[in-house]
């Protein structure tokens, strides 16, 4: 993956990344993706485990228009801004998996919230392969966890709030799974 790490006020942010480069990157499979927002930095006031995680990642995008306008002003870049959601490359990388028949868990939120979530992705992309959805809060991560290290799905979608998603999937990187990650 071409790419050029650096960081943004003490925060890993990968510069050359655009949306189609990111959607590429994840066709292939078996990386880590997040992204580097204003609110990163209440999150590592926190978390001092976040900047660590975060640079596990194999790709940190850019994601938000006050991360690229620090970045234009610090590191004198315009970098894309490269939004994960269905505002930006969401349908494009989750139209790839379904195509794909990529095998995929959801973790985050609460139950409730998360038979809302697979209810509306079933219906706007038919074919896709969800294998399991589990609560971000009490034993849902542990309990995801086990489950992705067996099943070894092909992509775990994690919304469980930045530094928590990303301290899982480097966990579960870290238990074996090699998988996609967002």
């Amino acid at each position: 993956m071409e790419s050029y790490r650096t960081t943004l006020m003490g925060m890993p942010l990968d510069a050359v990344l655009d949306s189609d480069k990111a959607v590429s990157e994840l066709a292939r499979g078996g990386v880590l993706l997040s992204y580097l927002n204003p609110f990163a930095w209440k999150v590592r006031a926190q978390d001092d485990d976040y900047p660590g995680n975060l640079g596990a990642m194999d790709m940190v995008v850019c994601d938000g228009i006050g991360s690229q306008r620090a970045a234009k002003r610090i590191l004198g870049k315009q970098l894309p801004i490269v939004s994960l959601d269905d505002s930006g490359i969401a349908p494009r990388y989750l139209k790839g998996f379904q195509d794909r028949g990529s095998r995929i868990c959801l973790v985050g939120g609460q139950e409730g919230q998360l038979e809302l979530v697979s209810h509306r992705l079933k219906e706007k992309y038919p074919g896709l392969n969800l294998l399991s959805s589990f609560s971000g809060y009490g034993s849902g991560p542990d309990t995801a966890r086990e489950f992705i290290l067996e099943a070894q799905p092909e992509v775990v979608l994690a919304g469980m709030g930045m530094g928590k998603q990303e301290a899982f999937l480097v966990s579960l990187r870290k238990g074996g799974w090699n998988e996609t990650g967002i």
